[in-house]
């Protein structure tokens, strides 16, 4: 996942692909951060590290 800040526009929304930012940041996939590249005005893009969700153990253990 990629965070994207756009402190231009702190409310933007884009519609194709469909981004809409709060307080100047969104978070969005490779493939959505790549589309975004393309938009003519200033966007910054820093990599997310992945959460890792521990899994939930059967017989209560």
């Amino acid at each position: 996942m990629i965070r994207v800040r756009c402190e231009e526009f702190p409310q933007l929304l884009v519609t194709t692909p469909h981004v809409q930012f709060v307080d100047g940041a969104a978070v969005v996939s490779d493939a959505v951060a790549k589309e975004l590249e393309k938009l003519p005005i200033a966007l910054s893009f820093e990599k997310q590290a992945q959460e890792v969700k521990p899994i939930a153990r059967r017989g209560g253990k």
